[in-house]
């Protein structure tokens, strides 16, 4: 339990309009967090100037952006009492924008308790860099040679009419789509390039799966040298051993997305092709849990001090 000092003197904006959990589980969220505080509630003493917030941390709905919601809710209590909308509020975080951290707990965890202003990653990429971060930092691989290959549930998509979504089409069908195009390519070559020091261009292709939910990502690279599967493990052993989400199974296994279902995990596994000297690294997450809202109250918990494990350990499913 939170005590309520310590929130109303870090002066937190928690607006939970979360997807990915259900509105039980969000209630569950908000309790765990600040006791019997609401899933969408300002925290801060009476009077306090706007300007004075430290964190503001938004857990949306996918597909729905920021600007969605400042839209749709002209005030969150707290605010409208000085007349102070949401969009104007919006506006002093465009400078901010430069000091955001992209938050990825098990790179920037040390930024991330000290940040302000969080990136929370798109689902593909947290797999996808999870995946190759030991393999990049430890210069394992011919970074020319990356290619990713993920496949998505349908609620990756986001709630919305659109045909390519609808059951009829997705029913019993297997398809890829922005091959080469898609929107997370950018923030997978970023970060990987910072992990490595040098730019990296990949080849990636997102899949549709006639699921729910889960991504299931496979990645080929060209390993620099010849190496054992065992120093390979020894070193994605090293990286993750003590992150509370990060699950490397044994070599020879590998993730199902039904195994992460409903969980903030990243379940990780490996396979050394020695006929064609490539290492096969495959990883599996819930798009809306770690791929999203989870990972964003693992963030908030991490800036707020908390356990990271907190609201995280037994969450509601929906859909």
């Amino acid at each position: 339990m939170v005590d309520g000092a310590r929130v109303s003197r870090r002066q937190v904006l928690a607006a939970a309009a979360t997807g990915g959990v259900s509105a039980l589980g969000a209630a569950a969220m908000a309790k765990s967090w600040m006791a019997t505080a609401a899933a969408a509630a300002a925290v801060r003493p009476a009077g306090a100037d706007i300007g004075a917030i430290e964190h503001v941390i938004f857990l949306m709905k996918e597909n729905r952006s920021f600007d969605h919601y400042f839209g749709s809710y002209k005030a969150v209590r707290g605010f409208d009492d000085h007349g102070t909308s949401l969009g104007a509020f919006a506006q002093k975080l465009q400078g901010g924008l430069k000091k955001a951290v992209f938050g990825l707990p098990e790179i920037y965890r040390g930024r991330i308790k000290k940040a302000r202003l969080i990136a929370n990653p798109g689902c593909y990429p947290t797999g996808a860099i999870l995946g190759l971060m030991p393999a990049v930092k430890n210069n394992l691989i011919d970074t020319a040679s990356i290619v990713i290959d993920s496949k998505s549930g349908t609620s990756g998509a986001g709630r919305k009419a659109d045909i390519s979504v609808a059951f009829c089409e997705v029913n019993e069908g297997f398809r890829a789509y922005s091959i080469g195009v898609h929107r997370h390519t950018p923030e997978i070559e970023q970060e990987l390039s910072l992990l490595c020091g040098k730019e990296i261009t990949v080849n990636f292709t997102p899949h549709l799966l006639p699921v729910d939910r889960g991504i299931l990502t496979t990645i080929y690279a060209k390993l620099e040298k010849k190496m054992s599967a065992a120093d390979v493990g020894k070193i994605y052993h090293n990286l993750y051993k003590k992150e509370p989400f990060v699950r490397l199974l044994d070599y020879g296994k590998y993730p199902n997305i039904k195994n992460v279902r409903g969980t903030n995990f990243c379940e990780i596994g490996l396979k050394l092709n020695e006929r064609t000297n490539t290492l096969i690294v495959v990883t599996a997450i819930d798009n809306l849990v770690k791929g999203a809202s989870g990972q964003a109250v693992h963030n908030m918990n991490i800036m707020m001090g908390f356990d990271e494990k907190t609201a995280l350990d037994a969450l509601a499913v929906f859909p």
